[in-house]
């Protein structure tokens, strides 16, 4: 499935089974191009090969509302690519901690 999907949406609980569910050999599998979606738990996602699809472009864009280690996610890596690439999308979890316009 993941090597003829366009976009990739997550939606598993984080367990010890599903923690670094995609990881690198998942990454390889995706073509290049795909948008991934992470609504789950930051951990879901192998946080050093999510940088890597995104830095070499192999990911279209990443997507998500969670992080690995938050409430901190000041010292989050994805947190910081994202605040300097147009790839990678961060948005509250909550819609009520969303700015108002």
């Amino acid at each position: 499935m993941l090597q003829n999907a366009h976009a990739v949406s997550i939606h598993v609980h984080l367990s010890d089974e599903t923690r670094g569910l995609v990881g690198p050999r998942e990454f390889a599998l995706l073509r290049p191009g795909v948008i991934l979606i992470n609504t789950s738990r930051g951990a879901i996602c192998d946080e050093d090969a999510l940088l890597r699809a995104l830095e070499t472009n192999h990911l279209a864009g990443y997507g998500t509302d969670v992080l690995e280690g938050e409430p901190a996610i000041q010292n989050s890596r994805i947190w910081q690519y994202a605040q300097t690439h147009d790839n990678c999308l961060i948005t509250p979890t909550s819609a009520a901690s969303a700015p108002t316009p």
